[in-house]
């Protein structure tokens, strides 16, 4: 029976079984983390499987593969303050990680990759300085607001990030060499 299905179905059955092996991955090792903040975030390594998704499928995939993530993490680590705040932490910061697989970034993987985490990055960071606004009346006008706020968050992803770096194109290249077959 499965013969008979189109090419364009099991290639589709494939990405979606990927897709999911990945969100089950990045959901394991967020479960595993080094040191939880106090506002949140975390070191951890949640967002290798979907970076190298990204790589693989694409931005699209690894975009809807990200905003899924982010959605089913809230339940994990939960902390929200409001509506604004929770989508651009969950959904969003590990949505935009799809940077990577942008076509422009097919050859040049380090710096696709670099752009996912700077994408997160500023979703955290923008985040952090609308929490400020909100709940502390800081302005978010003043430098210092946003310095504090790309401080915080760059202070649990810069050694995620550094792995992500030189993990991901490493195993980007195995699977490759390892489906090729």
């Amino acid at each position: 029976m499965a013969a008979d299905m189109p090419d364009h179905t099991k290639a589709s059955g494939r990405a979606i079984a990927e897709t999911g092996i990945v969100i089950a991955l990045s959901l394991l090792l967020a479960l595993f983390c080094f040191s939880p903040l106090p506002f949140g975030g975390q070191i951890s390594l949640e967002m290798l499987p979907l970076l190298l998704l990204a790589r693989k499928r694409g931005f699209k995939a690894g975009f809807y593969a990200g905003v899924l993530f982010g959605f089913l993490h809230i339940m994990q680590e939960p902390v929200v303050f409001n509506l604004l705040q929770m989508l651009l932490d969950y959904p969003l910061a590990y949505g935009i990680l799809a940077l990577s697989g942008l076509q422009a970034f097919k050859s040049l993987p380090h710096l696709g990759i670099a752009a996912g985490i700077l994408g997160r990055l500023f979703m955290h960071t923008l985040s952090g300085v609308i929490f400020a606004d909100v709940f502390l009346n800081a302005q978010p006008q003043s430098g210092s607001v946003w310095l504090v706020s790309l401080s915080y968050n760059a202070s649990f992803l810069a050694l995620p990030s550094v792995i992500a770096l030189i993990l991901v194109p490493i195993a980007a290249d195995s699977l490759k060499q390892r489906f090729r077959k």
